[in-house]
């Protein structure tokens, strides 16, 4: 998995991670996820149904591959190795855009990670001085691309009656 060069040092370290996650909750920090997706590439058998049923929605995989959570892919590598294949995984890292939704991969999803972190710490700062409830339940509102706002206007969903033309 690459790493940005501006990726901090904490983050490669995962005693330093797990000691920042523990503090920020001390602190009561909420610390975003970056989770782990694999590209599933198998050599002997065919995708199975139940493996297309747990793709990831909305990243597009090759003509015999497949984007799994972790544990699908291991299980899914698994079970070609069984038939005498040799899998390609490609693990990277996976975040899903707070305000339209788009799934980020690798060095995105890494940039897209740091943005909410800030945020998060930034709202719980102000918090701390301004116990105002307008906070609550509130995302990043930063765009994560040139054409994010369009399509998450694109996205919602329309509310009321249609008009009458």
């Amino acid at each position: 998995m690459a790493r940005l060069p501006a990726t901090p040092i904490w983050y490669q370290e995962h005693g330093r991670r797990r000691q920042y996650r523990q503090n920020a909750k001390k602190w009561g920090v909420r610390v975003p996820k970056l989770p782990t997706v694999c590209l599933v590439e198998t050599e002997m058998i065919a995708i199975p149904a139940w493996a297309l049923e747990k793709a990831l929605p909305g990243l597009k995989a090759p003509v015999g591959a497949v984007w799994l959570r972790r544990i699908a892919a291991n299980v899914l590598a698994k079970l070609d190795r069984a038939e005498g294949g040799h899998p390609k995984v490609t693990a990277t890292c996976f975040r899903r855009c707070t305000v339209c939704g788009r799934g980020l991969i690798g060095p995105d999803a890494e940039v897209r990670w740091e943005q909410d972190r800030a945020w998060e710490a930034g709202k719980m700062a102000e918090m701390k001085y301004d116990r105002d409830e307008a906070h609550k339940g509130c995302y990043n509102p930063t765009p994560c691309g040139p054409d994010c706002l369009e399509r998450a206007e694109g996205l919602k969903k329309k509310r009321g009656r249609p008009r009458k033309q």
